[in-house]
């Protein structure tokens, strides 16, 4: 469902007006202070809180346990109730309702998100961003129909399904009593966990998803290599300072605002969850490790000559040559593109690439040389061929120009696989262009970037690498007539 939106970000930052569609493998590239942050951050949060957003929604649609926009009539009690007591129910259901539902949810959920949610993402102060607007446009079609039915475990260890047929919208939970689980509680507890499944189980249905849009997106930010290396300090800082609001009492003159303005630093959403995320690895060692690593695994080590694994809380870098030992090295201490990579490779260890999952990278290229950056646009490709959907924002012209040739590998030509041989690729490294969005941020918007089967025409790439060749020939030609003339 994802590749049939647009999303809309207008007013947000130094973005008027910019529109983004998601591929398999989507770039947006553009000079810096252009909005390309605001935009990848705030489309983080969105995913990210989709599921909030949908209950929180739905939850106004009706006051009987009813979530239906349409205004279908529902048993009375609620369907989560009847649905307990009976274990089915069926109602007439058009495709005028669920192309309503579906208009009507989204929406709402993105009134509420840029009302409410935007100042959260970025931390900042209330009203901060009381003018932005997120939104998403839906290709006219809209999913097929008649849609496909979902199925999902309960909570309580019941099968909740919700199928089309013949005109009619089936709901089905059936209770499996030896994976059940009693909720301690009355009826009311047990009929609101089953309302929140119903949500989310329609929701699916809706939008015709099971999987991208329920999982939560991981962000690798443009700051990993700070959050690896000091989220204990950054604990550490947290916990003084609920020691300090603790404290306070009637003789203090500080407030608690006061207070967490003078010792805590403010983080965006993305960052702060990387630093969650870090802090939270458990400890691995490196032969479970060899035990779990996949494709994406092995690419990360490749590029930094070594593995990773955490004992007592520590995180450590193990170079893999001139090491038969396997020395460990504290990650403070080993190399900065080491230490920048290590965020990714704990994604890929611990998420095992998720393919569910939107992957996003700011910046992928920081602390890589330039044929790390050529190898790392390799990995890229192979990752989304293998079925993953990356989202990144980058200045590397070196990762641009590679995935330029990924692209050109996919063409037909004579002796291919000899000339592959020849140039170090195989056949899974190429990438159809249409499995790839880019965009140029400019202007406080996105100009997609031309497409064709020789890659991507990126404008700010282009005419850098234009300007510098001309100003090299011109000093070059003046250094050259100089010698002339002294001869």
């Amino acid at each position: 469902m994802l590749k049939n939106w647009k999303f809309r970000f207008k007013n947000l930052g130094p973005v008027k007006d910019a529109t983004l569609r998601l591929g398999d493998l989507t770039i947006i590239t553009g000079r810096n202070n252009t909005g390309k942050t605001y935009m990848v951050y705030t489309l983080y949060g969105f995913l990210r809180d989709f599921s909030e957003l949908v209950e929180k929604v739905m939850d106004s649609w009706g006051d009987e346990g009813g979530f239906f926009s349409y205004g279908i009539p529902l048993p009375p009690g609620g369907l989560a109730k009847d649905l307990v007591e009976s274990g089915s129910f069926e109602i007439e259901f058009s495709k005028e309702a669920f192309d309503e539902d579906r208009i009507q949810l989204i929406g709402q959920m993105c009134r509420l998100y840029s009302h409410d949610k935007i100042d959260y993402v970025f931390n900042a102060n209330a009203g901060t961003f009381s003018k932005a607007v997120f939104d998403v446009e839906e290709d006219k079609r809209g999913p097929e129909f008649p849609p496909a039915g979902i199925a999902i475990e309960t909570q309580m260890g019941g099968d909740l399904s919700i199928f089309y047929n013949e005109n009619r919208l089936i709901f089905i939970y059936e209770r499996d009593k030896r994976k059940e689980t009693r909720v301690r509680g009355d009826e009311f507890i047990q009929n609101f966990l089953l309302q929140s499944h119903i949500q989310q189980a329609y929701a699916r249905f809706l939008f015709q998803d099971t999987q991208n849009l329920f999982w939560t997106p991981s962000c690798s930010t443009s700051v990993r290599l700070a959050t690896s290396l000091f989220h204990s300090e950054i604990e550490s800082n947290r916990r003084f300072t609920v020691r300090q609001l603790q404290q306070l009492g009637n003789e203090h003159d500080l407030s608690p605002a006061e207070v967490i303005r003078r010792y805590t630093s403010r983080y965006a959403l993305p960052i702060d969850d990387e630093i969650e995320f870090v802090k939270s690895i458990p400890d691995f060692s490196s032969e479970w490790l060899n035990s779990e690593k996949g494709g994406a695994v092995k690419d990360l080590e490749k590029m930094v000559g070594g593995s990773f694994t955490k004992s007592d809380g520590i995180l450590y870098f193990i170079p893999a040559e001139g090491n038969p030992q396997g020395e460990k090295i504290p990650l403070h201490l080993s190399s900065s593109s080491a230490t920048e990579m290590s965020r990714l490779f704990l994604n890929f260890v611990l998420n095992r690439g998720d393919r569910s999952t939107l992957l996003i990278i700011d910046e992928p290229e920081s602390h890589l040389d330039t044929m790390n950056q050529i190898q790392f646009a390799r990995a890229l490709v192979r990752w989304v061929n293998a079925g993953m959907k990356i989202l990144i924002s980058t200045h590397s012209d070196y990762i641009i120009k590679e995935i330029n040739n990924l692209i050109m590998l996919n063409g037909s030509f004579d002796n291919k696989e000899e000339l592959l041989g020849d140039l170090g690729y195989k056949e899974e490294d190429s990438i159809d262009p249409s499995a790839i969005e880019a965009y140029y941020a400019n202007d406080g918007g996105l100009v997609p970037c031309d497409k064709n089967a020789f890659g991507i025409e990126v404008p700010s790439f282009e005419d850098s690498i234009d300007e510098l060749v001309r100003v090299s020939s011109m000093l070059g030609s003046r250094i050259i007539l100089e010698g002339d003339e002294i001869e």
